[in-house]
């Protein structure tokens, strides 16, 4: 399974890029980052002023709940991976 963000720092550079809690962490710069052998933190923590960051979403929280059971939403809908940079300084 791929890493799960968990924490944002207000204004860094995840959250400049668009990234949110519960994204998931795809790749780093190319890397796979869905097998459990990859350590994402020493992918991110680079001297390289910009890393390319591949995130998934989570579902929406309108798309479970009442919302599916109306069937208004599925809970299987999702965005597609969507590629970010995140640019120190």
């Amino acid at each position: 399974p791929a890493p799960v963000v968990t924490v944002i720092e207000p204004n860094g550079p995840a959250d400049r890029a668009g990234i949110r809690i519960g994204d998931q962490i795809m790749a780093v710069d190319g890397t796979d980052c869905t097998s459990q052998s990859v350590d994402v933190r020493s992918l991110l923590i680079n001297t390289n002023p910009q890393v390319r960051v591949t995130v998934q979403a989570q579902p929406s929280l309108l798309s479970s709940g009442a919302w599916g059971f109306l069937g208004l939403g599925s809970m299987h809908e999702r965005q597609q991976p969507r590629t970010v940079v995140l640019a120190r300084g």
